[in-house]
């Protein structure tokens, strides 16, 4: 007896519906997958954009030197020096005047680059027919939280100075700024004090008692 081999229709129709979705099921899986990869990647290059960056640090500091004078008719101004690398450090000076001197141009503010130092003048011109006698107090840095690392020899050493009438005196001074100095613009204000014929009397009188 010959079996029945006619295909039912609907078992046919079932199993084709079966492998589409199957088939579908697959590409949806391998999309998704695809879809989280590139989620990651993204959010592992956002995380790397958004990272803190410190900013660098400026290659120079910026100085600028304010004077305060009290009883004193002069006036100090900083000057450059023609050969600033060839000279003797924190020194005076005496010369009939500008032109006559290794004194250059005038400078407006000291700037030092990191890491270096600068060599300049304090200049006093006494157009008087008198001797002026001063000191100047220790100086002031502002902003004082920016100013670590930064140096400035100068005037302040507690010593009395002497700018004789009708020539210019100077001091050779230094600004060094080490190389991881804080700040990159600062003020530095001094106190310039004249001393009157009694005062500087006084002065005379007790150090020859010492």
């Amino acid at each position: 007896m010959a079996m029945n081999t006619r295909t039912n229709p609907i078992e046919v129709l079932l199993r084709k519906l079966t492998g589409l979705c199957a088939t579908a099921l697959l590409a949806s899986l391998s999309l998704t997958g695809v879809s989280w990869a590139q989620t990651a990647a993204n959010s592992t290059t956002t995380e790397k954009q958004l990272k803190p960056v410190e900013p660098e640090k400026p290659a120079m500091v910026e100085v600028k030197l304010e004077w305060n004078y009290k009883n004193f008719p002069l006036r100090i101004r900083a000057f450059e020096l023609s050969d600033p690398m060839n000279l003797d450090l924190n020194r005076n000076f005496t010369v009939p005047n500008i032109q006559a001197s290794p004194l250059t141009s005038e400078l407006r503010s000291i700037n030092v680059r990191k890491g270096s130092f600068r060599n300049f003048a304090l200049v006093v011109q006494n157009d008087s027919d008198r001797d002026v006698y001063f000191y100047v107090s220790p100086h002031d840095m502002n902003p004082s939280t920016l100013s670590l690392g930064t140096r400035f020899r100068c005037l302040c050493y507690g010593h009395v100075y002497r700018a004789p009438a009708k020539m210019t005196w100077y001091r050779t001074v230094q600004m060094r700024a080490e190389k991881e100095a804080d700040g990159s613009k600062l003020k530095i204000d001094h106190a310039v004090i004249g001393l009157s014929d009694k005062e500087l009397e006084a002065l005379k009188a007790s150090s020859l008692k010492q």
